[in-house]
């Protein structure tokens, strides 16, 4: 008797929908060329996923970005990281420590991949577009620094970056009268997943988010009210706060 093995669930794929929103999403403040962007339509491939499905096999062939929710990346070096989208995954280096894989944590979340050769070959037509993926790679390189970064700083401090790097979900170095896209819930990442990216204990990531509810910083649930792999955003400003602690 044969054994049906089942396969993570991927929502089909419209790329004439689909595909031309990702595309928008990650570039279209960046005025690239209409062949640019019909080209990038053409070769890219947008999936959705639901939390717990693998979204991300890192290789040296395909370039990744993550356009809706959050993952969780694995190095085969260890290294662990949970990122937000927008976010990209540039890895084309054929060193084995650069191999890995990505696991959506939001419930649903969508990732655009498009393989490296053709990347480059329309980046190559359209500067602004290589420009534009330079800029997304040094924002990840800055959060990489500011919130996985070895430091000194608290467990209070780098719990309370990490959370509001996945809240904001933008840029560390917008310009003070801008206002960055905040939003006032983080549904994704578990406790577990913090420690892990952050090298903390369990208890350690747990006893902090109470203290940050206590705090007025996260919002404090009530009896029965769900808590499990949800942050609520109370008060942005004492999340920031909570930061430099």
């Amino acid at each position: 008797m044969s054994t049906v093995v089942s396969q993570p669930r991927q929502i089909p794929r419209r790329r004439g929908v689909l595909t031309r929103r990702a595309v928008a999403s990650l570039f279209g403040g960046n005025h690239l060329t209409v062949d640019t962007y019909q080209q990038l339509e053409a070769k890219a491939v947008v999936r959705s996923y639901s939390r717990g499905e693998e979204c991300l096999k890192i290789t040296a062939r395909r370039v990744f970005f993550l356009v809706a929710g959050y993952v969780r990346e694995e190095l085969s070096s260890g290294a662990v990281r949970v990122w937000a989208a927008p976010t990209v995954f540039p890895y084309a280096d054929p060193r084995p420590s650069f191999e890995g894989r990505g696991y959506m944590l939001a419930p649903i979340g969508s990732v655009l991949s498009i393989g490296v050769d053709d990347l480059h070959a329309i980046g190559g037509k359209d500067p602004k577009l290589a420009f534009a993926i330079m800029e997304m790679s040094n924002a990840r390189l800055r959060t990489m620094e500011r919130v996985y970064g070895a430091d000194r700083r608290s467990a209070k401090a780098r719990v309370a970056g990490l959370i509001q790097y996945l809240a904001t979900a933008t840029d560390w170095d917008l310009p003070k009268d801008i206002e960055p896209r905040s939003i006032f819930a983080v549904d994704g990442p578990s406790q577990l997943d913090m420690a892990n990216a952050l090298g903390l204990g369990v208890s350690t990531v747990e006893n902090v988010i109470a203290e940050l509810r206590a705090d007025g910083a996260l919002v404090k649930p009530q009896r029965g009210e769900r808590t499990n792999r949800l942050y609520q955003i109370a008060d942005h400003l004492k999340l920031a706060a909570a930061r430099i602690v």
